[in-house]
């Protein structure tokens, strides 16, 4: 089966550097250009099914892609909660959460953040609903967030790191699987 890993477009808190987490932002201007970047990229795969996050920027992404498809909103795909620092930039939260910054600093998956999703919690909501989504065959797409890329792709290739994967907003990964393997054919296109 071919999977295809969509993270979606910008949205004004991502120019601005904020944790956003389940704040529910729209795409801005650019992020809009992006998603129709990628329409032109994915036109001519096969895609049967697409499943995004419950959140505004995720589904609006999907929307601008495949304008004729119907998409599948899962929660279980919805970015990791930043509770009391949802709307800050890092300085702000260095000033007011000084020791709480230091502390995620020191152990960013450890730590929770003041009224924030714990990491664990994350990880086990994501990881438990990925084996579904891949159980139907067929091309699927996913647009989500950095955060439950990042926790994909680790999980499926454990020699990459959680924090040094980096994919670009307006590109796509294209991933293949045939369990229990999974292989890369293009990332961040």
């Amino acid at each position: 089966m071919d999977i295809f890993i969509v993270r979606h477009g910008e949205t004004e808190w991502n120019r601005m550097k904020l944790f956003y987490g389940l704040t529910d932002v729209h795409l801005n201007r650019r992020g809009a250009v992006q998603s129709l970047i990628l329409k032109q990229k994915l036109q001519n795969f096969p895609i049967r099914k697409i499943y995004t996050s419950t959140l505004k920027r995720t589904k609006e992404t999907a929307k601008i892609i495949f304008p004729d498809k119907k998409f599948i909103p899962k929660k279980e795909l919805d970015e990791k909660s930043f509770g009391a620092w949802e709307g800050l930039n890092a300085d702000q939260i260095e000033a007011h959460y000084p020791r709480a910054w230091q502390h995620w600093l020191d152990d960013p998956l450890g730590y929770t953040p003041p009224e924030a999703e714990s990491f664990q919690r994350f990880k086990q909501r994501v990881l438990h609903e990925a084996p579904l989504l891949l159980s139907d065959p067929g091309a699927v797409l996913f647009v989500s967030h950095l955060g439950v890329i990042r926790l994909l792709l680790s999980e499926w290739f454990p020699e990459k790191s959680f924090w040094d994967i980096q994919l670009d907003q307006g590109n796509y990964t294209h991933l293949q699987y045939q369990k229990p393997q999974f292989e890369i054919k293009e990332w961040n296109q």
